[in-house]
Parts: structure tokens; sequence; C-alpha cells
């Protein structure tokens, strides 16, 4: 079909009116595709969920007047603080009559070991159970084993106090006895110095 014959098809009413029919349809058809396409890669995108702190936020600058949570006052922290006990020397427990018998026999008997062991686990045994047995030991022990009984009377009575002032004699009548090593008394007297000392320190006569 040449040029001139195909312009005088289109110069056809009916003819015209169909083409501009057909090219409107195809440009809706076109456009609609588009649109489709777009809403469904909307759609595909994950929609993420706001964190805590975005909630937080949002809901703070939606809220001006919400309060933040009250603090302890001054008063209430120190009525706390009031509450609690102060720390005080550990008071170790009682052990029984049968136990005591042991320490003494092991801190008094033949076995060197065993009485040196005994001497020094002394020091952290029931005051009113340990003192009678370094006592002996004072009395009539082996020069190791009385300087052991020194030391383990000093630890007595400065980690659980002297308030009757039981252990303070033990120290003074192995002074004033006299029979003694010169080492032991002096090591006595020393013994006694500390104590005195620890409690005038820490309030305890």
């Amino acid at each position: 079909m040449s040029t001139s014959e195909f312009a005088a098809f289109l110069r056809r009413p009916s003819l015209t009116l169909a083409a501009i029919f057909v090219a409107a349809y195809a440009g809706f058809f076109t456009y609609s595709y588009a649109v489709r396409k777009e809403a469904g890669a909307q759609q595909s995108v994950p929609h993420a969920e706001p964190t805590r702190a975005e909630r937080v936020a949002v809901s703070t600058i939606a809220s001006p007047t919400a309060t933040l949570p009250a603090q302890p006052s001054a008063t209430a922290a120190a009525s706390t603080a009031a509450a609690v006990p102060a720390a005080v020397d550990p008071q170790p427990l009682a052990v029984s009559a049968e136990t005591a018998a042991n320490w003494m026999a092991d801190a008094t008997g033949y076995d060197r070991e065993a009485r040196a062991l005994t001497v020094v686990t002394l020091a952290t045994a029931p005051k009113a159970q340990a003192t009678p047995i370094l006592q002996r030991v004072l009395r009539g022990g082996a020069l190791e084993d009385m300087q052991l009984a020194l030391q383990s009377l000093r630890t007595l009575a400065v980690s659980q106090g002297d308030a009757d002032g039981r252990i303070r004699e033990v120290l003074r009548q192995t002074i004033y006895d006299g029979g003694t090593d010169e080492a032991i008394l002096h090591d006595a007297q020393a013994a006694l110095d500390d104590i005195e000392r620890s409690a005038q320190t820490n309030g305890r006569r």
C-alpha cells in the first residue's frame, strides 16, 4: 500500500475512530501495568518494626508531661544505710567438750608436729576454749610450742577481742612468773603491748 492510499484509508471516519480507540487502549494498558508493577515492588519490601528506643522517643514527644521514675531522697538513703548492721568481729561457734579435750591432748602430747599444728589452729578457735589450752602450753610446753602459743594468744585477742582481760592476764602471769626463757618473756611482753594498743584503737578494753 502506497503512502497516498494509506492516507486515504485513514481519512475514512470509521477507521480513524478505531485507530484512536486502539491507541488509547494500548496506552491505558501500559499505564496499568506500570502501576501494578510499582505497587508489587512496594509490597515486597518488608515493613521494619520500630525499635524500643524509637518507641520511647515517640512516646516522650507525644507526652511531654511524662515524668521520670522518682529518685530516692537523701533521707531515705540514710535510713537504708542505718538499717544495715555494722560489721563485727567473727566469733567462732563453741565446739564440743570432746573436741576441746582432743585439742588439749594434741597440744600437750608427745607428737611434735601434732603439738605445733594444734597450737597454731587454736588461733582461730573459740577464745573461751582455746585460752586455757594455750595457757597450759605456756606453763610447761617446749620452747617452740610456747612461742607459737604466744602468737595464737595475740591473734585471738586482736581478732575476737579481750573484753574480759583473760588473755592479758595469762600473758602477765607468764611474765611475772619469771621461770621461763628470756626470749619467751620478751615475746610475752610484746604480745601484751600489741593487745593493749589494739584495744585502745578499737575502743575495747
